[in-house]
């Protein structure tokens, strides 16, 4: 019986010095990764403009300069204004082996829609500064479990419609209502679609429609005149 006994005080022995070993050696392969500065790095990132959208591209490296796996790696960005968010995007990585590098692009797009949703109708006919906020999640060796946060960096933001006016250029008294349009496509995007201007008299009635087709590339100043059919003209 006592044979029995220092037989298991042996194996418990020995399975707490593998374990605290084998505790010792991830933490010290991780810190060997993180320590370096290389563990997560990002290229400069570039804009891509779309119909009515556009993606920021950073190019990133993962370096796991340690012995065991990386797994369930998650890239989050969000952008961010007021503490707002406007638009998040994840990249998976499953796993990563030891001593291996990954390379990619991690993308975040911006569309018209995302704006209107987070209540930053301002946004697209002011220039702002907004927040990019990102975060690093992964578990390492099936042991540990990290979500680490990198410090904040200013994003420029250039509007879609930015320095907008539009005034009255003639009325014939009758049907036709002409006004002129005017803005500038800061933005990264291509705007595209059809213009609806909804005008209203002093007692909040519809007096007339006016409708155009837009498709303007980034970069190009809007100046154009906007037929407004009248529905029912004003009364002296």
């Amino acid at each position: 019986m006592k044979q029995v006994i220092r037989t298991l005080t042996l194996s418990t022995t020995l399975l707490a010095i593998l374990f605290f070993a084998f505790i010792l050696l991830t933490g010290y392969s991780l810190f060997k990764t993180v320590s370096t500065d290389q563990g997560l790095w990002f290229g400069e990132y570039r804009y891509v403009g779309r119909e009515n959208s556009f993606s920021l591209l950073m190019p990133y490296c993962l370096n796991n300069t340690g012995h065991f796996e990386f797994f369930d790696v998650k890239l989050t960005t969000q952008i961010k204004h007021d503490n707002v968010t406007i638009v998040e995007s994840t990249t998976y990585i499953p796993k990563l082996e030891g001593g291996s590098k990954r390379f990619g692009v991690h993308e975040v797009r911006i569309n018209l829609v995302d704006l209107a949703d987070a209540g930053m109708v301002h946004l697209l006919f002011n220039k702002t500064e907004l927040n990019l906020a990102r975060t690093l999640e992964f578990s390492y060796a099936h042991v540990y479990s990290f979500h680490l946060a990198a410090p904040k960096a200013p994003l420029d933001w250039y509007p879609p419609f930015h320095r907008f006016s539009l005034k009255v250029v003639r009325y014939d008294g009758r049907s036709t209502l002409l006004a002129q349009m005017y803005f500038e496509n800061l933005s990264p995007m291509r705007v595209k679609g059809k213009i609806r201007l909804e005008v209203f008299d002093r007692e909040g009635r519809l007096f007339g429609i006016g409708l155009s087709d837009l498709d303007l590339p980034s970069g190009v100043v809007y100046d154009e005149p906007l037929k407004i059919v009248v529905r029912e003209p004003l009364t002296p």
